[in-house]
């Protein structure tokens, strides 16, 4: 994943060396990201929540990986979901 500053300059990785992170999907507030990570140091493989002025603090929130995220515009729906694998 790439980052950048709201003029599109100070571009940075705040997931460097950390495997493969994929299929970012910023949360409907635009406070937080999601990824799916192959890491396999610290919590593993899997969804991770990072929020976007300091994705250090990435945290595992579930163990499935897949090929797209979306974030839930619903109360009664889970914040992420997953989108159907490709066959």
């Amino acid at each position: 994943m790439i980052g950048t500053d709201t003029t599109g300059g100070g571009l940075v990785r705040p997931t460097m060396g950390q495997g493969a992170n994929t299929w970012a999907a910023c949360s409907p507030d635009g406070r937080r990201v999601a990824y799916f990570s192959t890491r396999t140091s610290g919590e593993g493989p899997g969804i991770y929540v990072a929020p976007l002025r300091d994705p250090s603090r990435a945290r595992r929130v579930s163990k499935e990986l897949g090929e797209g995220l979306a974030w839930a515009r619903r109360a009664d729906l889970a914040p992420l979901a997953l989108a159907p694998p490709t066959p």
